[in-house]
């Protein structure tokens, strides 16, 4: 394992190797405020197949980067497919961090192995050990195939069951189904991780352009979602042209360089227009309520961001 300092359009974040069911907002502010304030982070991890490096641990950290507006992150570096990126992000941040595991993150660590073709048949206690879970979290979701999202797990026998009542105990008028009331010593299974149990209701922290605007329109909420994907897509295009100016330096490639000007000219055209079409900060001469300006979207892509005079962002 070594230590590497890599542009973050290098990182893959987009090979399912993500474990939270969600990114914290907040969080990722806060560390973006200690990166500003010249803090030093533990660096993340990527797992390097020869082309990518996918990013296994570190995920607020990259986007803590990104809102601090930095582009360069430290990382550790392990060869590895991104299969065994996967399976190091479902046992990470079990100890130790900040920003602990929900009971949903979990669950979708769990979830993710067992969707696996690789991995779907390994027994509970594996799933455990791997995911940093309990045996009986591990056994109790492996019954059905379980949609974090939805909140159900579909039983064996087809039924849909709410895994929000999945380990509690049945209210005193409840029936007990066969088991006599009162405590039991073995009568019924008890699982750890309070299984299910809902966490305590967070205050969502509203989503926020790269200039640190509240987006509020619903609309445009969608549209700055889905950024990251954007960014990702061009720096895998960026890589591709990367590679192919790699592979006509050999002597197995020379005969590309026949078409080398006009592959550079697609990929170069391509990556533009994905850029542009990445929205950055919303429109500072409207505030996200559309304009000549920014063309009636609302927004603006980084480069013609940049542009913009200062006073006219200030006033924003």
């Amino acid at each position: 394992m070594k230590k590497k300092t890599l542009k973050l359009d290098e990182i893959r974040i987009d090979g399912g190797t993500q474990m939270r069911v969600a990114i914290d907002a907040g969080h990722v502010q806060d560390i973006a405020h200690a990166i500003r304030h010249g803090d030093k982070l533990p660096p993340g991890r990527v797992y390097f197949d020869g082309a990518a490096y996918w990013l296994s641990r570190g995920f607020h950290r990259y986007h803590g980067h990104r809102a601090a507006n930095k582009s360069v992150m430290e990382v550790e570096v392990i060869n590895g497919t991104v299969s065994d990126a996967i399976l190091d992000a479902a046992g990470d941040n079990a100890e130790h961090n900040a920003l602990k595991r929900t009971n949903d993150d979990k669950r979708k660590a769990v979830e993710t192995l067992l969707a696996h073709d690789e991995w779907k048949n390994r027994s509970a206690s594996w799933l455990a050990e791997t995911c940093r879970v309990s045996v009986p979290f591990a056994s109790e979701i492996k019954k059905g195939t379980v949609n974090v999202n939805s909140g159900t797990v579909q039983g064996r026998d087809g039924r849909e069951i709410k895994t929000a009542n999945i380990g509690r105990k049945p209210a005193a008028d409840a029936p007990s189904r066969g088991m006599p009331p009162g405590p039991h010593s073995g009568g019924g299974r008890v699982i750890d991780e309070t299984v299910g149990q809902p966490d305590p209701p967070k205050k969502a922290e509203p989503l926020k352009d790269a200039a640190g605007h509240v987006v509020k329109d619903a609309a445009l909420v969608a549209i700055f979602e889905q950024a990251a994907s954007f960014r990702s897509l061009a720096a895998r295009i960026a890589t591709l042209k990367t590679e192919f100016e790699e592979l006509t330096k050999t002597p197995a490639g020379a005969w590309a360089t026949r078409r080398q000007q006009q592959f550079n000219a697609l990929v170069s055209n391509l990556h533009s227009e994905i850029r542009f079409a990445t929205p950055h900060a919303l429109c500072p001469y409207c505030g996200g309520r559309k304009c000549d300006r920014c063309k009636q979207t609302g927004w603006m892509p980084e480069e013609t961001y940049k542009a913009v005079p200062a006073d006219v962002k200030g006033a924003a």
